[in-house]
């Protein structure tokens, strides 16, 4: 089951001088307080592990950056600003007795009820909006043959993964 509100465009738009950064969002964000709001609620498994772990119920969640909207990136020695509103960050969510104190605590921040691990309700999610502490990991991209550093524009070609560390309690 899959459920879907209207993205933010806002990214893409002029932000009266400031920078509009490109869809991939290839920046570090700073560390700070981000209100972001759940935009897609999807139910599956778990991936399935070679040990035979996994294959547990999941919702997978995707969230949109809602405020700030413009944040200040280290740029070197000095910071530009750049618009950050839109920017989606996926969430996982597994479902069994190992996860019980960390599912009651996501359930306490959403205001939600404990999901069903067979047919959640989904739409309990969408829309709602949550404060999150995000992190950006920075690895440099190598040649899986050579290993070495892959170049963009003479320098190192770096991707940027941006995920959510930790939901904040209201």
């Amino acid at each position: 089951m899959k459920k879907n509100i209207q993205l933010s465009t806002d990214y893409a738009t002029d932000g009266g001088g400031v920078e509009s950064i490109r869809k991939d969002f290839s920046i570090r964000l700073p560390v700070k307080e981000y209100t972001l709001r759940c935009t897609e609620a999807e139910f599956g498994k778990s991936k399935e592990k070679e040990d035979g772990k996994g294959n547990n119920p999941m919702i997978t969640r995707t969230f949109e950056i809602i405020s700030p909207e413009i944040v200040k990136v280290k740029d070197g020695e000095s910071f530009r600003e750049v618009i950050i509103q839109g920017l989606q960050l996926k969430n996982w969510l597994v479902i069994t007795a190992k996860t019980k104190s960390f599912v009651e605590k996501d359930c306490a921040i959403f205001g939600v009820d404990l999901p069903d691990d067979e047919r959640p309700n989904l739409n309990v999610y969408i829309g709602k909006e949550v404060k999150a502490l995000l992190r950006t990991t920075v690895k440099s991209v190598v040649d899986e043959e050579t290993g070495e550093p892959i170049m963009s524009g003479g320098k190192p070609k770096v991707n940027y993964q941006h995920s959510i560390a930790e939901f904040l309690l209201p």
